[in-house]
């Protein structure tokens, strides 16, 4: 039966150093003895070792062109799923997800799901992202990609797919979702890197990504946003 397969969909640009552990946790964390694990690495153009250890792995990889809302949605065609994961290269997914994606979905007036947040970080002031995070998450209804977006196939037709924007495609997806029905966190956990806030440091971190979102909320082009990010990333 095609409900019993769970495709997950990686977007991937020079990842090379995640990438392997999170397809091993993917394939490490089925618990259900009916679930059938579809990975389709969705690749924007990497130069690294990211496409070989792909193969290694033995996921499926499509060329996606550029851009995570772009490789995402054209990689949902080749996904063989109802249940479809959108998971970024440097999250793991805990174990049993499978179980909670299945479940959580069989409730049709959820639109969407996501999982808390954990960072693997232990920098000064991580732990209260991580809650600031969760409350939002959970009270507010608006996770973030890195927390693993989880839906069935037919709402992510119903949404359109993500926004074709080159940043922020995670957060008006989540604000689609919420008009379509309800946006749920998952008491389990997925850990994401914590990469960027060790590099660019919390506080910077923190600023830089809310000044994004209002200017996203004040009606920025989102390719102009996308230029500030880059620019303040490229300068520190």
């Amino acid at each position: 039966m095609r409900d019993e397969v769970v495709s997950v969909i990686i977007p991937t640009l020079n990842e090379e150093g995640s990438i392997a552990s999170t397809i091993r946790a993917l394939r490490e964390g089925v618990v259900e003895k009916d679930t059938r694990l579809d990975i389709v690495v969705a690749d924007g153009g990497s130069v690294d070792g990211t496409k070989r250890l792909v193969k290694t792995a033995k996921a499926r990889l499509i060329q996606a062109g550029r851009g995570r809302g772009t490789q995402l949605n054209n990689a949902v065609p080749s996904a063989e799923g109802s249940f479809l994961i959108f998971l970024h290269a440097d999250t793991r997914l805990p174990f049993g997800f499978d179980k909670v994606v299945r479940s959580t979905l069989q409730d049709e007036t959820v639109s969407l799901g996501a999982f808390r947040l954990k960072i693997d970080s232990n920098v000064r002031g991580i732990r209260l992202i991580e809650a600031v995070a969760n409350l939002r998450s959970r009270f507010f209804g608006m996770p973030y990609g890195d927390q693993g977006f989880f839906m069935r196939r037919t709402t992510f037709n119903q949404l359109g797919g993500f926004p074709d924007i080159p940043l922020m495609e995670d957060f008006q997806m989540a604000r689609n979702a919420k008009r379509l029905g309800r946006v749920i966190t998952a008491n389990e956990s997925a850990v994401t890197s914590g990469r960027r806030w060790e590099e660019f440091g919390v506080f910077r971190t923190t600023v830089l990504n809310q000044i994004i979102v209002a200017g996203f909320y004040l009606g920025v082009p989102a390719q102009t946003l996308n230029k500030w990010y880059r620019g303040a990333v490229a300068r520190r």
